[in-house]
């Protein structure tokens, strides 16, 4: 699949997971698929993805990490479990556009 293949709702969730996370109000750990990939690997497809060069960490004391993925569903309208299938989607697709490049 490339990135012009993905839905536009599957995009721009995926694009939303990974602005939250860029912005460091999500972390990435907490969109990790762990049927697709062990988690070093999972950090290593979001740098490939063109969000930084280094990973961003959470700013938020860890304890809000729940509320925040309870928002994320409120706001969306979708269950986690979507969204981190979305932005495995978003991920891949972009990593191949970059390689591309």
């Amino acid at each position: 699949m490339t990135v012009f293949e993905l839905k536009p709702l599957r995009f721009a969730r995926g694009l939303c997971c990974h602005g939250l996370v860029a912005a460091r109000l999500l972390p990435l750990q907490t969109l990790h698929l762990d049927d697709k990939v062990d988690m070093a690997e999972w950090e290593r497809l979001y740098l490939q993805t063109g969000w930084g060069d280094v990973l961003p960490k959470f700013s938020l004391p860890r304890q809000n990490t729940d509320g925040m993925c309870q928002l994320l569903e409120m706001a969306i309208g979708t269950e986690l479990s979507v969204l981190r299938q979305d932005s495995w989607a978003l991920a891949t697709t972009t990593r191949d556009l970059f390689s591309r490049a």
